[in-house]
């Protein structure tokens, strides 16, 4: 607004933000979509800090889940790295880590790291077991960035027979 002459003038504001971005764009690219088979019964639902998680039937106690994440990480990031830093995660978040297996699986014809380990839990009188799976989505036509998926199946220790094999076939399936 302004005043010339005694008369009222709306001036036009300057446009000082220009261009405008769209999320999704070709420029700014969502996470890599995603398909994985569960057992009958198994539920999904969204929570805080990923894609999906998905939880058992009617488990007493502690619930066994599965969460799927991502995080967009640089192109050069490579299967050795993400391993590394998600076992110093690990450390620094869990009691007790034991890492019990780990491996190089090919997933959906995508090398994949596995990782079996288990630890402890204050308020829970067992440890608990978790399969961790890294692998990159196809990179499509990007070449500053690509998509890290975190498949974390979790279960209380000694319900590992009935579990871990859920969790590896999970994901098998990963699409």
């Amino acid at each position: 607004r302004g005043r010339r002459g005694g008369a009222l003038v709306l001036l036009r504001p300057r446009r000082v933000l220009s261009p405008r971005f769209s999320y999704p764009s070709r420029e700014l690219p969502p996470f890599a979509a995603f398909e994985i088979d569960l057992p009958d019964g198994w539920e999904a639902r969204e929570a805080p800090d990923c894609l999906g998680i998905f939880v058992a039937p009617g488990v007493e106690g502690f619930r066994v889940n599965l969460i799927v994440g991502a995080d967009r990480v640089s192109a050069d990031f490579d299967l050795e790295d993400a391993a590394a830093a998600t076992l110093e995660q690990s450390r620094a978040a869990f009691g007790e880590l034991r890492v019990e297996q780990e491996k190089v699986a090919v997933i959906a014809g995508r090398p994949a790291a596995l990782r079996m380990q288990s630890f402890a839990v204050e308020g829970l009188d067992d440890r608990l077991l978790q399969l961790q799976v890294l692998l990159f989505a196809p990179p499509g036509d990007r070449t500053a960035t690509k998509d890290l998926f975190h498949i974390d199946g979790t279960c209380l220790d000694a319900d590992r027979a009935i579990y871990a094999p859920v969790f590896a076939a999970a994901a098998e399936s990963f699409r």
